[in-house]
């Protein structure tokens, strides 16, 4: 959907002039109204257009983080089709500065309704260490890394198979990702050897390099 109607805009830019003398000669009128509207004005109401039709239709998916997703692959579709037909100067600065606005918000949802689920499990209480009995406090964070261990595991195993755009944009995602997580995870595992000792060792399943691997492992690329 989103290549023909793009592929519309840049017949119509191929042919401004003319459809700008149109506009000029028979301006469209609304309740008696005349409206002027320039060449410019029309093309990005056909892109809003364009736009609530991809959200309608993301939300055919029922997981909320590969709405975001879908969402994120046809903006940037859409900005290499721009480019390689040459309608820059067409759009503008403000148009590419928007979708880019746009872009960052459906990148934090869609962490929001994934990643961030799995930090959830590396929240720290101040008692999770100053427990009256030390074995409920080890038990405490065990139990919690058991849980981010699953739910990771989970995550990447659902994720590995979703398709992005193009090798850029999943390196975007994948470099966002780990910037939120492996941070947080890093607390989590110092403090976790801090209250179990050298035991420690056999409870942790990923260090901080096998998360990066299986986070750059994450999604498969569409135009391969």
């Amino acid at each position: 959907m989103a290549i023909q109607i793009i592929s519309y805009v840049a017949s119509a830019c191929r042919s401004r002039h003319t459809l700008e003398q149109v506009l000029q000669e028979y301006p469209k009128v609304n309740n008696g109204v005349v409206l002027k509207d320039s060449f410019i004005e029309q093309m990005e109401w056909i892109m809003d257009m364009l736009e609530k039709k991809l959200t309608y239709k993301s939300k055919d998916y029922r997981e909320l983080a590969l709405r975001y997703l879908f969402m994120m692959n046809n903006r940037r579709h859409i900005e290499a089709i721009i480019k390689s037909w040459d309608l820059e100067t067409i759009f503008g600065n403000d148009w590419f500065q928007r979708n880019q606005a746009k872009f960052q918000q459906d990148l934090d949802l869609y962490q929001r309704y994934s990643w961030n689920k799995v930090l959830e499990f590396l929240k720290f209480d101040n008692n999770d260490c100053v427990a009256l009995n030390g074995d409920v406090a080890e038990d405490i964070l065990k139990e919690k890394l058991k849980l981010f261990n699953k739910q990771f595991e989970e995550m990447y195993r659902v994720q590995s198979n979703w398709f992005v755009y193009d090798k850029k944009l999943k390196e975007e995602i994948i470099i966002s990702v780990a910037n939120t997580l492996l941070p947080v995870y890093g607390i989590f595992i110092g403090r976790f050897h801090d209250c179990l000792g050298i035991h420690a060792n056999q409870y942790i399943r990923y260090g901080m390099f096998e998360i990066q691997d299986r986070l750059n492992n994450l999604f498969l690329i569409k135009n391969s």
